[in-house]
């Protein structure tokens, strides 16, 4: 007979297997340094081939992200227009991609303080 506890999981299977000290520590190690429990963490690996730490964004503040990530490629978009069509790049066109370049590299940092 099944208790509460497993009538109400999500995953009905168990799986079990054996790890050395070694492998043990490593697990929870890694597990840990991710802000996970050791059973997330082997879900990560098995679902994504890989363990992405948890989002410290919220949806709005990825969103808005994005949008700005946005705004710049379609400025940058502008700018390789207008060099196509004329055959040439200015000053003026370099500058440009500078400041998109650094509004790039400023959005990457904001992102990565989160």
């Amino acid at each position: 007979m099944k208790n509460s506890k497993e009538l109400t999981r999500d995953r009905q299977n168990k799986f079990q297997i054996y790890l050395g000290e070694r492998e043990v520590d490593l697990l929870r190690e890694k597990a840990e340094s991710y802000g996970m429990t050791r059973s997330e963490y082997l879900r990560n690996l098995i679902v994504f081939g890989s363990v992405r730490a948890p989002s410290k964004l919220s949806d709005s503040q990825f969103q808005d992200l994005l949008n700005e990530l946005n705004h710049i490629g379609v400025n940058i978009n502008h700018i390789a227009r207008r060099v196509n069509e004329a055959r040439n790049a200015d000053r003026e066109d370099f500058d440009l991609l500078v400041l998109h370049y650094e509004q790039l590299m400023n959005l990457f940092r904001k992102w990565a303080d989160f």
